[in-house]
């Protein structure tokens, strides 16, 4: 879409005298705000430029590098049929799923990206259906859990994609190729396992991904993420 710029046309002398004081007025204001900017940056040299807060009477430095979910539980049952019947009511707008937890079961409504979150959990609220909230965050420490990050966000793709109603099915070829690149890395690493176990899942999809596959794809990201949940 093509944007036309207002253009706004001189009316008179007197309009364009008061425009000029006007603009000088902002060019000295602009200038000042300039030289108070460099003030404060010489005062900021030699100071860590990344943000910290306090947790608990100490500091942690708070990065912007990660990947944050949301897990949105819908009841935790030690009765099966509870559980399902739940589900089964969910299961009509939402893409929810039972997992077992020991003896007992959990209903996962879904898993969103935390910049979905808000609008998301209105919509559960203003319908009445009670959720329990838990938020998962992979750091960016280094290459591998970056890699890490990477991974779930490329099944998360094809999770929030196989939702649209437009949607049949996606091609998994190019997921494959890409995953099949991956190198792991050397030596002992928390995340070594986790890389290996997603590959392998990626690897065994059908050649297209339909949404009859939707609940064994999001079973498999939740018990991806939930060991990392905060």
């Amino acid at each position: 879409m093509r944007y036309t710029r207002y253009n706004y046309k001189k009316k008179n002398n007197n309009l364009l005298k008061l425009l000029i004081i006007i603009m000088v007025f902002l060019v000295v204001a602009f200038v000042a705000s300039k030289g108070l900017e460099g003030v404060l940056k010489r005062e900021l040299t030699g100071k860590e430029k990344e943000e910290t807060q306090e947790v608990d009477g100490k500091k942690s430095t708070e990065s912007n590098s990660g990947l944050t979910f949301w897990i949105i539980q819908g009841g935790f049952y030690s009765k099966k049929e509870n559980a399902e019947a739940v589900n089964n009511q969910l299961r009509s707008k939402y893409n929810s799923f039972i997992v077992e937890d020991g003896d007992k079961f959990r209903v996962i409504i879904d898993i969103i990206r935390k910049d979905q979150g808000d609008i998301f959990i209105k919509s559960l609220t203003e319908q009445g259906i009670s959720f329990v909230k838990s938020e998962i965050n992979i750091d960016y420490k280094d290459s591998a859990s970056e890699q890490l990050g990477n991974s779930i966000d490329a099944l998360m793709q094809h999770h929030e994609r196989l939702k649209e109603n437009d949607v049949a099915s996606i091609n998994t070829a190019e997921l494959k190729k890409w995953s099949g690149e991956i190198k792991l890395p050397e030596g002992e690493n928390p995340h070594k396992e986790d890389l290996a176990a997603i590959n392998v899942f990626i690897q065994g999809l059908p050649e297209d991904l339909t949404k009859a596959s939707q609940e064994d794809l999001s079973r498999f990201i939740y018990n991806m993420v939930v060991k990392y949940k905060i």
